[in-house]
């Protein structure tokens, strides 16, 4: 027997203790910790001003409060990027060593089946032609996740550094302590660049963008703090950086986000390119569009714009409607063999459901994300005869329900005070698996979450899921054949699971006969969709569960 961890091993190393590392420095900077120690001496500071007969004796004393209060702030700042790091490279690491079994179980596969067709020819020479072309592949795909898994350490290595005032790679441990007690130590009162760098800011006025990892909520704070000024040059100069930061208006993230497309129109690429041009034309299709009621056009935003990431297949999302406003926001993410490069469909896709979603009586502004946002798999055929052994891989679901939770959440704190929104997560085929891990396991909060011609959910009930009992939907046309595959254990559609099933069937039932067709202008899947995501559930059509 082959070696096969040795050609194709689990990378080392423990997520779940350095989850609970991270959970210790998240403790401790929170509210039980640094940064409610920095509230008091702020607090403290206001009440003791008028306490001195001395101005000068006021000035100085509140002046060295307000210094204690930004250095705590400072320290809770830094524990939260290195919590940030940590929990980056505890994610990245997790989805390597799942990714890593797989190619281990695929290899074991590869064997056997080259062993097999060996003894049928009677040829011992057709193992090893068989079985080493298969590894050429694994090996090839292992490297990939070793490289991913390398960038991730070198981003957490940069998030660790700057959680440490003063700190240069060549230090020793006690050369750091002193230049981080020597870089505390000179800080002035709080500033301007002071606030900037608490809440995530680089540099040493802090007017570097945070990094990617950066809580969503202090990047918006972040962009506040900001004068007009300071944000004209930042969209100018770091528009590849400012696009893609959760918590900053979307609004803003399309501008910068356009400003790489426009680039990327001449790029030398060819993938890039393509990915360029098919999200150009898709933007620009949607802002023709008219809105149902108010005959108004549509705003369309472009949240996400990586074009190069996946080897290729880039990484995007467009808003149709502005997600910062609307009551109601539905995110919808495809399935295997979608890319960048099918942002057409996926746009009219989402202006479909913004027509219907906007056409249900009462149901206020709307807005639909087409997230293309993670490496969906590439797959093989759709049916149970020849489905690629990567659609069965869970490395690629797990990935994107992280990359999902993450923008997700970017685009709600990017609201402020804005009443949060209605939001309804669909998932379409492999992408109601990556919904189902977001919400299970990643902690998205969603009030509505559908899976539409799901071929199964490691999900066991409907109410694992975070949008709880009676907001769990399933959409499954009786001619789907993916919907019958079950490959992910669990069948959605079946009456122990606990969705409601609703009615998917009419018109256009041609298309969705091959796994399509659920976005269909005028089809009965699209008007119940459209009542789920206004909230209208009184309308929704449903129908008895397959079993």
């Amino acid at each position: 027997m082959t070696d096969i961890p040795t050609l194709l091993p689990v990378p080392k190393g423990d997520p779940a203790a350095l989850e609970q590392a991270v959970g210790r420095l998240r403790m401790l900077a929170g509210d039980g910790g640094l940064t409610k120690l920095a509230q008091g001496f702020q607090a403290e500071g206001t009440n003791m001003a008028g306490s001195w007969q001395s101005p000068e004796a006021a000035a100085q004393a509140t002046t060295q409060v307000s210094r204690l209060a930004g250095n705590a702030a400072d320290y809770a700042r830094r524990l939260g990027i290195a919590a940030q790091a940590l929990r980056g490279f505890a994610d990245r690491l997790a989805a390597a060593q799942t990714g890593a079994r797989s190619l281990q179980a695929r290899a074991r596969q590869a064997e056997m089946q080259a062993r097999d067709e060996a003894n049928r020819r009677g040829d011992p020479r057709v193992f090893a032609e068989l079985f080493n072309a298969a590894l050429v592949q694994l090996r090839q795909e292992h490297q990939g996740i070793t490289a991913t898994l390398d960038q991730a350490a070198k981003t957490c290595a940069m998030g660790l550094e700057d959680a440490i005032p003063g700190y240069q790679s060549w230090m020793k441990p006690d050369a750091a302590a002193a230049a981080a007690r020597a870089a505390v130590a000179a800080r002035p009162g709080v500033t301007h660049a002071d606030r900037l760098i608490q809440q995530g800011g680089r540099g040493s006025n802090g007017l570097q963008p945070p990094a990617a990892g950066n809580d969503p909520k202090l990047t918006a704070a972040w962009w506040k703090e900001l004068t007009d000024e300071e944000r004209a040059k930042l969209i100018a100069s770091a528009h590849r950086e400012i696009g893609n930061l959760g918590g900053l208006p979307a609004a803003v993230r399309s501008q910068a986000n356009e400003l790489g497309l426009a680039e990327d129109l001449s790029s030398m690429n060819p993938a890039v390119r393509n990915n360029a041009e098919k999200t150009k034309a898709a933007l620009d299709l949607a802002r023709q569009q008219l809105d149902p009621t108010t005959k108004q056009p549509v705003t369309a935003h472009l949240l996400v714009w990586e074009p190069a990431r996946f080897n290729g297949d880039g990484r995007a999302a467009v808003a149709y409607g502005d997600v910062d406003t609307a009551k109601n926001v539905m995110v919808s993410v495809p399935g295997i063999r979608t890319s960048v490069d099918s942002m057409d469909i996926r746009v009219r896709d989402a202006h479909n459901l913004y027509d219907e979603a906007r056409k249900e009586p009462g149901a206020g502004s709307a807005a639909v994300v087409a997230w293309m946002g993670y490496n969906a798999p590439s797959g093989g055929m759709l049916g149970p005869v020849d489905t690629a052994h990567e659609t069965l891989s869970s490395s690629d679901a797990v990935e994107g329900a992280r990359l999902l939770t993450d923008d997700v959440h970017g685009f709600q704190a990017a609201r402020g005070d804005t009443p949060p929104p209605h939001l309804t997560m669909i998932g379409h085929s492999y992408g109601s698996v990556t919904v189902g891990m977001a919400t299970a396991n990643q902690g998205l909060q969603a009030d509505d979450i559908v899976l539409l011609g799901s071929p199964g959910t490691n999900v066991p009930r409907a109410n694992d899921l975070t949008a709880g009992p009676g907001h769990v939907w399933v959409g499954s046309h009786s001619l789907d054949p993916v919907s019958y595959t079950g490959y992910w254990v669990t069948d959605p559609s079946r009456a122990g699971y606990g969705g409601a099933r609703f009615d998917v069937e009419g018109p256009n039932s041609d298309k969705v006969l091959h796994h399509t067709g659920y976005y269909d202008a005028q089809s009965e899947s699209l008007r119940n969709l459209g009542r789920i995501g206004a909230g209208d559930y009184g309308a929704v059509k449903r129908v008895d569960q397959r079993w």
